[in-house]
């Protein structure tokens, strides 16, 4: 978030606080993508098949990404109406645009810019589903030597920076939280595929040409998902902004970069650390304060939507048999 803050800036932060969340903020991104590689994980296995699997991923990302693509055109109102131009924001023009827009087919999938513009994650994240969705589709034994297939075609094959194929040229930060989840919990028997698909998915960082820093990051990320399987941190005030997560990932570019940056080219905030992290300070706040409604208003409501609709399908797969 604070990174987002500082990279869009008219003018080149010149201190060492905003310096360094406009340099290093990027490497969410590797964190992100290895800590849902694990999550998915613990998702497919509360799936009773993977048709249950996809619905309730389906549930889960689609109803709040629209919320914010519905406050970020209300954001670009307002900023039209207060600044008087939207030079930030490319709005769909066509039926087909449209379409793209509202189901993740933008950048880097295709061409079109996203609405909201650090949903280009949220593209990859979702094809990484559809992949671990055509795996849950074989028999379980089948499932990990799949995707070791997967991750070795990445240390192959030339992969692009747009279209589909991008989805593979980032995998291997997803697919090695896949490989921690299954080394922490699939037990003795499946070790060695396991270490192989993780190994694959860290030599993969090199041919698919991730910078040195996404891998230190990845790795790091590992870390520390190892250390809390074993050493689990109890529930705390912090801890609580995971539930949040989701909902600051979707809302922080209309509330805070859209609407207030600004501010950030102005004097006195312009080049100044101390004003710019107190600013922080509030934006964070505020933001995370607008996530908490969003969470139980739409986020949870859609996620147990999934639910029942994952479950009747279980249900009705069931009788069939």
């Amino acid at each position: 978030m604070l990174y987002h803050q500082y990279v869009w800036l008219a003018f080149k932060p010149d201190n060492l606080y905003t310096n360094f969340f406009a340099t290093y903020g990027r490497l969410g991104v590797p964190v992100f993508f290895v800590i849902s590689g694990y999550c998915i994980m613990i998702a497919l296995n509360h799936s009773r098949k993977p048709a249950g699997f996809i619905i309730r991923r389906f549930f889960r990302i689609f109803p709040p990404f629209w919320f914010s693509m519905a406050l970020t055109l209300l954001v670009v109102l307002i900023g039209k109406l207060i600044y008087g131009t939207n030079s930030m924001v490319v709005l769909p023009k066509s039926p087909v645009e449209i379409f793209r827009a509202v189901t993740l087919l933008t950048s880097p999938i295709t061409a079109q810019k996203p609405i909201n513009s650090v949903c280009w994650t949220l593209s990859l994240e979702a094809g990484f589903y559809i992949i671990i969705f055509f795996c849950g589709l074989v028999k379980k034994s089948l499932f990990t030597p799949l995707l070791v297939i997967i991750t070795a075609i990445t240390c192959i094959i030339p992969l692009p920076d747009q279209g589909a194929g991008v989805i593979l040229r980032f995998w291997p930060l997803f697919a090695s939280g896949v490989a921690v989840f299954k080394l922490l919990h699939d037990g003795k028997n499946n070790r060695a595929i396991n270490f192989l698909l993780l190994g694959l998915a860290l030599y993969a960082f090199y041919p698919t040409g991730q910078e040195a820093l996404f891998f230190i990051s990845t790795l790091i990320s590992i870390m520390l998902i190892v250390l809390s399987h074993y050493r689990p941190v109890k529930p705390n005030a912090l801890s609580k902004l995971g539930d949040l997560s989701y909902a600051i990932y979707l809302i922080h570019i209309p509330l805070t970069v859209l609407l207030l940056n600004k501010f950030r080219d102005q004097p006195p905030l312009k080049g100044n650390g101390l004003l710019n992290f107190m600013a922080d300070i509030v934006l964070v706040l505020l933001v995370t304060g607008f996530s908490k409604p969003v969470h139980r208003y739409i986020e949870l409501p859609a996620i147990n939507l999934g639910k029942k609709l994952s479950a009747g399908k279980a249900a009705g797969a069931t009788k069939k048999s």
